[in-house]
């Protein structure tokens, strides 16, 4: 997945989780006023997992982190290598065999999800 320029491994996890048990995933972002004062934003990702696509939650998320940082970056941990492996040469393979799986897991006796139009449930998500 494409963040911050470079493309990077990205965990799916909480994706897994969210769908698994339909919790809604919501995206929080606290940003420094001034010295000791500080607010949050919660921004609603979707409240109905189910619905969407393989990667969808994950790549809104890593959209809205990667906005997040460009916003105030001083506040991010600079010092780990987030780009320490190279890119899988049967990366696309890959992606298909982590789609298939997903799909395996969560379409049960014949359900099929009804999927979402690319963007739809962030109008600046870039999906």
């Amino acid at each position: 997945m494409e963040f911050l320029n470079q493309q990077t491994a990205v965990l799916f996890g909480a994706e897994l989780m969210a769908h698994e048990h339909d919790f809604a995933v919501v995206f929080y972002q606290t940003r420094k006023i001034k010295r000791g004062y500080y607010e949050m934003e919660l921004q609603l990702i979707t409240d109905a997992p189910k619905t969407m696509k393989w990667g969808e939650i994950t790549e809104a998320h890593t959209h809205l982190l990667e906005k997040a940082i460009r916003e105030q970056p001083p506040f991010w941990l600079w010092s780990h290598k987030r780009w320490k492996r190279e890119v899988p040469g049967d990366l696309e393979e890959l992606k298909k065999e982590q789609k298939k799986r997903f799909e395996e897991k969560f379409v049960i006796g014949g359900w099929q999800p009804v999927y979402n139009e690319p963007g739809k449930h962030d109008p600046e998500c870039r999906l």
